[in-house]
């Protein structure tokens, strides 16, 4: 596949994982400790992007698809973990943006793996 960092779709997975770990460090105590949501969320959010920098150093578009379907499934944590933050209303309006923006990356992830296959 070559060099992941060039990938769009990668730095787009690193930017959300980032920002979340931002909006995870504005929880409170008992949701962002260890095993709590918020450690989930950053946890899926990191796997995304590693998934796919794991899978493009495999050199075999089937063995990347096969990551890219594990970055999926890490993204559908993410944007669960978040539309559970929303209904509990712990998303801060700073933090409103991930929603969309984890929609498109699930999306693009999406495109990249039909792409593959």
């Amino acid at each position: 596949m070559g060099d992941y960092r060039k990938l769009e779709v990668w730095k787009m997975a690193c930017d959300v994982s980032d920002r979340i770990d931002d909006l995870v460090d504005t929880l409170p105590r008992r949701i962002k400790l260890k095993g709590a949501l918020g450690d989930q969320l950053s946890r899926a959010a990191m796997s995304i992007h590693l998934n796919i920098a794991e899978g493009c150093g495999l050199n075999s578009d089937a063995q990347l698809a096969k990551y890219i379907r594990q970055a999926l499934g890490s993204m559908n944590e993410v944007e669960d973990a978040l539309a559970k933050l929303q209904r509990r209303r712990l998303l801060p309006p700073k933090h409103q943006d991930l929603v969309p923006d984890a929609e498109i990356l699930r999306k693009r992830l999406g495109a990249f793996l039909r792409r593959l296959e």
